[in-house]
């Protein structure tokens, strides 16, 4: 599914917090959101996803604006993970990932033999299958991540929006969440997500939308708008990008 955002303008409390965004994103690429601090990165996430208000522009999903769609037929076409999920006390795997049925359950949310199987297949995706009676506070934290990705597949959106998907997390921990979310994308969803870690970002991203002060200040393919200049405007500081296989590291300088 395409997504399209236009002129998107957002504020808090009469503060402005994003000012005239626009970029698209089509099945299979992956969007990273990529910016300093308080620039407005989840917040963009947020309006994307109708969880808070915009106010003024256009968000679309296959040219029809999300403020058409019913909160139940949003979520069969698009899913989100905030930065801190919060899970229940004495929840299960099982439990947890079953969630993402919900949306496409009958008025008395009855759970089938085909929720089921669907479920056990998303565990199985993300390696938790084992793990699925487990108490979700059990876990490690890579383990919860994948527990939440797991969801988010048992939901079947075409489009998936992720804050932060590799916070907290060691670097095993952070490449194979990467590596799962490329899976995504090799499968033809669309996912959009606010990286911190632009080596991440570099490697596994298609486009970038870089923010800055709730202002875009580039949006493109990955291996053009990356650069030395574009790090330094962002962050204020020098980078050198050293060449690793078929993607490049970034080095503070």
């Amino acid at each position: 599914m395409n997504v399209s955002i236009q002129n998107l303008n957002v504020s808090y409390q009469q503060t402005k917090v994003l000012h005239d965004i626009n970029f698209d994103a089509k099945p299979g690429e992956i969007i990273s959101i990529i910016g300093p601090n308080g620039c407005g990165k989840s917040t963009l996430l947020k309006a994307m996803c109708r969880l808070i208000p915009f106010d003024s522009g256009q968000v679309s999903i296959n040219e029809k604006s999300i403020k058409q769609y019913k909160q139940k037929e949003l979520a069969t076409v698009l899913a989100h993970l905030p930065q801190s999920a919060y899970t229940p006390e004495g929840l299960d795997v099982f439990h947890l990932v079953s969630y993402g049925r919900h949306p496409h359950q009958g008025l008395f949310n009855q759970f089938t033999n085909q929720d089921k199987k669907i479920v056990e297949e998303a565990l199985n995706q993300t390696g938790l299958l084992e793990f699925k009676h487990k108490l979700v506070s059990s876990l490690s934290g890579g383990q919860r991540q994948r527990a939440w990705i797991a969801m988010i597949l048992a939901q079947q959106t075409q489009i998936i929006t992720l804050d932060e998907p590799t916070s907290a997390l060691d670097i095993g921990h952070q490449h194979e969440v990467m590596q799962m979310i490329q899976t995504l994308a090799d499968h033809g969803k669309t996912v959009i997500m606010v990286v911190h870690d632009l080596n991440c970002a570099v490697r596994f991203s298609h486009k970038i939308l870089a923010l800055k002060q709730g202002k875009q200040i580039g949006f493109g393919p990955t291996n053009k708008i990356m650069n030395q200049k574009l790090i330094s405007d962002l962050f204020d500081v020098n980078c050198d990008f050293v060449q690793h296989n078929h993607a490049p590291i970034i080095v503070a300088s």
